[in-house]
């Protein structure tokens, strides 16, 4: 499931922002959580910061990558896992 949060329109976005320990990086933020709303991955890293909204670095693609593999919980292939890398690296 995808939830898309705004602060304009969501009246309880300062308790999401809360549990999921206030995000400072910038947006787009992403989150991938487990079935108990633990944080498995974000889309924050220690060398890149933020990496929201992928670039073309390799550093950028991999974090990427390990956050679509988690969240498919090892029901994608290889192939389509390559695919959506490269889908954003020719964007």
């Amino acid at each position: 499931m995808h939830v898309h949060l705004g602060l304009a329109r969501d009246l309880n976005m300062a308790k999401v922002l809360q549990r999921l320990n206030e995000p400072q990086a910038g947006i787009p933020w992403h989150a991938i959580l487990d079935i108990d709303g633990k944080i498995l991955i974000n889309s924050e890293t220690e060398l890149l910061g933020n990496v929201g909204a992928p670039e073309k670095s390799p550093e950028s693609l991999t974090h990427f990558r390990k956050m679509i593999e988690l969240a498919g919980k090892g029901q994608l292939s290889e192939k389509e896992l390559e695919s959506l890398v490269e889908s954003v690296k020719n964007n």
